[in-house]
C-alpha cells in the first residue's frame, strides 16, 4: 500500500520513504512523541513468502543514521513482543506489548527491524520518532487510543490485528501535543405550534469537546482510523478519560505543506433531555 500509513509509528521498505526526509520538510521533525519507558503499538506487513516468519534483530539510529548502543534487554523485549500473523499472501508483524518498563535516553531515533520469512531477511524502517519522558508526555499530550472488535483488513495486503491476542491485545495509540478545551453546546427541540405559542416535546442539549493540534501526513492517516473504530478513548492532562462516541477531524495543511493543523472534535455521553415543559402555577415559586 503506496503513501497510506495506518500504523502509529510508520514502517517503510528504504530509508528515502521516511517523512522527515521529503524536500519539503526543511529539516523539521515530525511531531510523532513515544514514552522512554514503552513504545507505541505498531504493524506493518510483509508481502510474499510465509514460511517460519520471525523477527532476526531490531537496531536503533538517531536522526542522523548513526546507529545507537542500546541496552540488549531493550531490544530483545521488543523483538520477542513483535507477533506475526499470517493472512493471505504475506505476513502482518505488529507489537502490542507496551507493559514493560525498557528506557531509552531522550532524542530522536528510527527503527530498524530485520525479518526472516522464507529463509531470507528483508530489513523494515520506521519513521523517526521522538522519545520523552511518561512525566512529559501526561503534562502536555492527549493520548488517544482506539481499537475495533475484528480485524481490519486492509487494501493491498494484510490487516490490522485488533483480534489477535499473542502477547496483548492490539490496538493503536497516539499522543498529541494539545489540550482538552472550547468545547461547543448545540441545543434542540421537538414540539408544536398552537394558537401562536410553541409547546415542546423534547429538548436535547450536547457537549461537542475540541482539540487542535499540528500532525504530518503520516499521523493524519493514522488517525482517520479513529472516526470510525469500535472503541475510542481521550485520555486528558488530568487524566481524565473521555469514552468517545463520535470523533471528527478536519485537516487544514500548512504553508510548505509538511504539517497540518488538525482539528478534531469529539462527543462523549454528555446529552441531556428533557421531556415536556411544566406550566400552571410552578410560575408562582
Amino acid at each position: 500500500m503506496h503513501n497510506n500509513n495506518l500504523s502509529p509509528i510508520p514502517f517503510y521498505k528504504t530509508l528515502a520513504e521516511q517523512e522527515f526526509k521529503k524536500w519539503y520538510a526543511y529539516g523539521e521533525h515530525t511531531p510523532l512523541r513515544a514514552s522512554r519507558n514503552y513504545l507505541l503499538p505498531f504493524f506493518f506487513y510483509h508481502s510474499g513468502s510465509t514460511s517460519s516468519p520471525s523477527v532476526s534483530s531490531v537496531a536503533f539510529y538517531d536522526e542522523c543514521g548513526n546507529s545507537v548502543s542500546v541496552s540488549s534487554t531493550y531490544t530483545t523485549a521488543i523483538k520477542n513482543g513483535i507477533s506475526t500473523y499470517v493472512n493471505g499472501g504475506g505476513v502482518t508483524f505488529y507489537f502490542a506489548k507496551t507493559s514493560s518498563s525498557m528506557s531509552l535516553p531522550l532524542g530522536y531515533y528510527y527503527m530498524r527491524i530485520g525479518v526472516s520469512v522464507g529463509g531470507s531477511t528483508t530489513y523494515y524502517y520506521s519513521e523517526l520518532f521522538r522519545i520523552c519522558e511518561s512525566t512529559e508526555l501526561t503534562r502536555d499530550c492527549v493520548m488517544v487510543k482506539w481499537y475495533d472488535a475484528e480485524d481490519v483488513a486492509i487494501s493491498g495486503g494484510g490487516v490490522i490485528p485488533f483480534a489477535h491476542q499473542a502477547s496483548g491485545y492490539y490496538y493503536n495509540q497516539m499522543y498529541l501535543l494539545t489540550d482538552v478545551g472550547m468545547p461547543e453546546y448545540s441545543f434542540t427541540e421537538e414540539g408544536e405550534d398552537r394558537d401562536g405559542h410553541f409547546f415542546p416535546v423534547k429538548k436535547i442539549s450536547e457537549k461537542v469537546y475540541k482539540m487542535t493540534f499540528i500532525a504530518t501526513e503520516s499521523m493524519c492517516d493514522c488517525l482517520r482510523l479513529a472516526c470510525q473504530s469500535d472503541v475510542l478513548t481521550v485520555t486528558d492532562h488530568n487524566s481524565n478519560v473521555y469514552q468517545v462516541e463520535h470523533f471528527d477531524m478536519n485537516v487544514s495543511w500548512l504553508d510548505g505543506g509538511f504539517f497540518a493543523q488538525v482539528e478534531v472534535s469529539f462527543e462523549t455521553d454528555t446529552v441531556v433531555k428533557k421531556v415536556g415543559k411544566a406550566y400552571g402555577t410552578i410560575n408562582s415559586r
